[in-house]
């Protein structure tokens, strides 16, 4: 008669990781950059200066144009939250307008992070270990690492 199958053993869940977050964080930066010209909290606690119609921002409608300069940021503005509550159609229009500006340099940007953070967790890996195991364990236990 065949044996049972043993029940392999639940693993835990690995918790939180310090570097995983980072890179995470990376990664929103650069689209938040590059759709929303601003920085992550920039676009969650930015202000509501959008307008549509024929009042409506000349660097909105540069934008959404496809006119802006990347490298002029003279009275730029960056798309937040706010904006896209309340004029959606204005604030897609500019963040469509620099999603085809800056499109491939996004997509380059997250390529290279990720090969970045890929070739850095390798090349410390002996330090991440002695860290994880002699500061972050004693202190927070198992549920952050770094």
């Amino acid at each position: 008669m065949a044996r049972a199958k043993k029940k392999q053993p639940r693993r835990k869940p690995a918790g939180f990781s310090i570097l995983n977050a980072a890179e995470s964080y990376a990664y929103l930066a650069i689209i938040t950059e590059g759709a929303m010209s601003g920085s992550p909290a920039e676009v969650l606690f930015g202000e509501k200066d959008v307008r549509s119609g024929l009042n409506q921002s000349a660097v909105y409608n540069n934008a959404a144009l496809g006119s802006y300069s990347s490298k002029d940021t003279s009275g730029f503005v960056p798309i937040s939250l706010s904006d896209i509550a309340a004029e959606p159609g204005v604030a897609l229009a500019a963040i469509q307008g620099n999603l085809m500006r800056t499109g491939k340099d996004v997509i380059v940007k997250s390529f290279f992070t990720g090969i970045t953070f890929k070739f850095g967790k390798k090349l410390m890996r002996s330090q991440i270990s002695n860290i994880n195991r002699n500061l972050m364990r004693p202190i927070f236990g198992r549920a952050v690492r770094l």
